[in-house]
């Protein structure tokens, strides 16, 4: 879809992803090769002799940390490491956009692949909200285990994560691996990861910078490969004032190599900062074209002659980067692209600060749109963000939504709306309805409230970069879904935004949904499906597969209540055709055609398999919640009469409560209070029996899908934001309904009950 975005670098994602899905369908990551790539070893490059005999000694552990500043050779040292033969390698450079489970996850399987093939439906799962990312990890473990050769994954930057829930799944990786494959870390700082309990049970090695730093005879290795005439005696005196920093040691022999007053020639870290040996060694002997190159491209992570021809605004920069890879000690290549050390980097920065202090935002501009017209959204994103230019950024995260929305990439839009502040979105009133949006989909009540109320004051003019046909458009539609003002005052909004949202527009589907969930609460069922049947063949238009798989569901269940069970049957398997091909289980929308299919799985007789079905739908419930009152009551009202239909009363009891809770936060829905209130009379009737695990509350349901983690309860609440002592309350209610005694038990249950998915061994 989009062309390379560096030279001579090839994506994976072609051997690896699943196909991309058009429209509102999803997106297919990009997957940078260079970030893949084990580093070649630079100009200068020091055999680590000692350092790999103590790596070489940690393959009976599962974790080996390199920490220490940059500079230090962490990457040069683990790439001699990885060349040395003993386990099958593979790499992951880390960066800041590797915060968000979806692509951290994305890029532990493409490096997993490299050495032993993952199965194109981990990828597929990756995507889905309805499989967990500890499944996939365990998915991933189990490649890792059928690997003859034991396996090293290096993760190099990986200071560059702090995302909580990537850093929990790593855990879960580094604690399940086989016995002789292993992680090795190198980052800046040690990063939030269960140090403690893996030192407790002696399974990490720690290096630190005592052992990265070079020795007195590496520093005679490094100075005869810098090509220096220091004697062994002036080696050594530069190692032990530069305490055997590795960068700042090979730039101080550089420097001496070449001062008259060589004899006593002293240098330190502290009498000259690292900048001032950069400046001399790296700047001073440059052209004033060379040093704007440097300087203008130090803004970019990694580099390609056709961007830093538009970022430096100078042609020939492919010939100029190969220039620069062969002549500094200081520049990565790897397979035909480029990045700066971090150290180079963060100095040619803030010299850009002083050289050009009115062109950073201009020059982060540029990347932002060529990256953008390459496809890399995500870089796009990031250099709008850089440059200050807010409407840019707007337009960025806009236009990306729907596609991100639909590749389970939540992390990621929650990550960018807030990096808008409340003065930053006011000009971009349509963006808070995105954001809206987001939050609705992940049933959290009081950030759609708050993003709502911003909503409502303000104005736009003119169409908005995410493709509704108006701000009034899109706001409308929030509205209809949020049910503030209640049943009536939605449906106005819903017609108001089929108006406004005229065919072909992609937001018409949309809006056609919110038309027929209205005219459901106003007791018109056929208006619904109307709404309905317009809607779907707007979503095959527009390519809205996530959506159109919505709306069949919905008309399957309108079907069934008027007991056409033929056209209830076609409609179910229209839509189960679409989920089959894409990753659209756990998403809000997926509801109606869950609820569908085991309403016809009860209707054919088939009551194992409804019973599976249902039990997988109960990770919807936490999604089901007072931020689309409408949406959550008739999804709860659904799965209800399925569990009736089961004879589970105490089931369908549980989620009518739920729904009862939601009816009191937004009581005028129209007619669903009163049909809540006639299945709550069908249940008060009935026996309830024993309270099992249908009757977990949607608390519990949260607390249950960190059960399986090596965490605390205290670890636990800080991830839920709640206290510990609410955590132990909720998991021994827990243990109380899936008949267990402990955790682990409990977890086992949970598992052959289909409420958490089986970690593979």
């Amino acid at each position: 879809m989009s062309p390379p975005v560096r030279d001579a670098t090839r994506s994976v994602v072609e051997r690896i992803a699943p196909s991309p899905r058009r429209g509102h369908g999803g997106i297919r990551h990009e997957i940078i090769e260079a970030k893949l790539l084990i580093p070649q070893s630079r100009r200068g490059a020091v055999r680590r002799t000692k350092l790999l005999r103590e790596l070489q000694g940690t393959r009976g552990h599962h974790l080996v940390s390199l920490v220490a500043p940059p500079g230090y050779g962490k990457t040069s040292a683990l790439a001699q490491w990885a060349g040395s033969g003993q386990r099958s390698v593979t790499w992951l450079t880390a960066d800041e956009g590797d915060n968000d489970p979806v692509v951290f996850l994305s890029y532990l399987a493409a490096a997993i692949d490299r050495v032993e093939p993952v199965d194109p439906a981990v990828f597929r799962a990756i995507e889905s909200p309805a499989v967990s990312g500890r499944a996939v990890v365990g998915r991933l473990v189990s490649a890792v285990s059928a690997q003859a050769t034991p396996v090293l994954l290096v993760i190099d930057d990986a200071h560059t994560l702090h995302d909580r829930a990537c850093l929990d799944l790593l855990a879960e990786f580094i604690d399940h691996l086989p016995e002789g494959s292993g992680v090795a870390l190198a980052s800046r700082t040690a990063i939030a990861l269960p140090f403690a309990r893996w030192r407790a049970e002696a399974s990490v090695v720690d290096v630190g910078p005592g052992q990265l730093a070079l020795d007195d005879d590496e520093a005679v290795q490094l100075g005869h490969r810098l090509g220096s005439t220091l004697s062994a005696d002036e080696l050594r005196d530069l190692t032990h004032q530069t305490e055997g920093w590795p960068a700042l040691l090979a730039l101080a022999v550089l420097a001496a190599n070449r001062a008259t007053d060589r004899p006593g020639h002293a240098v330190s870290g502290a009498d000259l900062p690292i900048a001032d040996y950069l400046r001399s060694e790296l700047l001073e002997p440059r052209t004033e074209a060379e040093i704007t190159f440097l300087t203008r491209t130090s803004i970019l992570e990694r580099l390609s002659g056709p961007l830093c021809d538009v970022v430096a605004d100078q042609p020939g920069s492919a010939a100029m980067l190969t220039e620069l890879a062969r002549s500094t000690l200081l520049i990565d290549e790897y397979g035909g692209s480029f990045r700066y050390h971090s150290l180079l980097r963060e100095f040619l920065r803030d010299e850009l600060a002083l050289r050009e202090p009115d062109a950073v935002a201009r020059l982060h501009r540029r990347a932002s749109e060529w990256y953008e017209a390459s496809g890399a959204i995500d870089a796009a994103a990031e250099h709008a963000f850089a440059s200050g230019d807010v409407d840019r950024a707007a337009a960025t995260v806009g236009k990306a939504m729907l596609l991100y929305h639909w590749s389970g990439r939540r992390a990621t839009t929650r990550m960018w709306f807030r990096r808008f502040d409340e003065d930053a979105i006011q000009p971009h009133p349509w963006l808070t309805v995105l954001a809206a949006w987001e939050e609705l989909g992940a049933g959290d009540v009081d950030s759609t409230e708050h993003l709502a109320d911003i909503a409502e004051r303000g104005s736009f003019h003119g169409r908005p970069p995410d493709g509704t046909g108006s701000f009034e458009s899109g706001r409308a539609m929030l509205r209809a879904a949020m049910c503030r003002r209640g049943a009536d005052d939605a449906l106005t909004n819903a017609a108001r935004a089929v108006e406004l949202e005229p065919i072909g527009n992609p937001w018409r589907d949309f809006a056609l949904w919110m038309l027929s969930i209205a005219r459901s609460m106003a007791g018109d069922p056929d208006g619904a499906d109307g709404a309905l049947a317009d809607g779907v063949v707007a979503a095959r238009s527009s390519h809205n597969l996530g959506l159109c798989h919505c709306l069949l569901g919905h008309r399957a269940l309108l079907a069934i209540d008027r007991h056409d069970w033929d056209a209830a049957i076609v409609l179910s398997d229209a839509a189960r055709t679409i989920q089959e091909g894409h990753s659209l289980d756990g998403y809000l929308s997926s509801a109606p055609a869950r609820i569908a299919e085991i309403r016809i799985s009860i209707h054919r007789g088939d009551v194992a398999g409804a019973r599976q079905a249902l039990t997988r739908a109960v990770r919807l419930r936490p999604l089901l919640t007072a931020a689309a009152p409408s949406i959550g009551v008739m999804s709860l009202l659904g799965f209800a009469r399925a569990h009736l239909a089961l004879g589970d009363a105490a089931g369908a009891r549980t989620l009518l409560t739920q729904a009862n809770g939601i009816i009191r936060v937004c009581p005028d829905l129209g007619v669903l209070p009163a049909e809540v209130a006639a299945l709550r009379a069908t249940t008060a009737s009935l026996p309830i029996g024993l309270a099992g695990a249908s009757t977990l509350t949607t608390a519990e349901l949260r607390v249950l899908a960190m059960l399986p983690f090596y965490l605390s309860f205290k670890e636990i609440g800080q991830r839920l934001g709640v206290k510990a002592t609410t955590i132990k309350t909720h998991a021994l209610a827990i243990y109380g309904k899936l008949g267990a005694s402990t955790r682990s038990e409990a977890i086992e249950l949970a598992v052959e009950a289909g409420l958490l998915e089986r970690f593979p061994s």
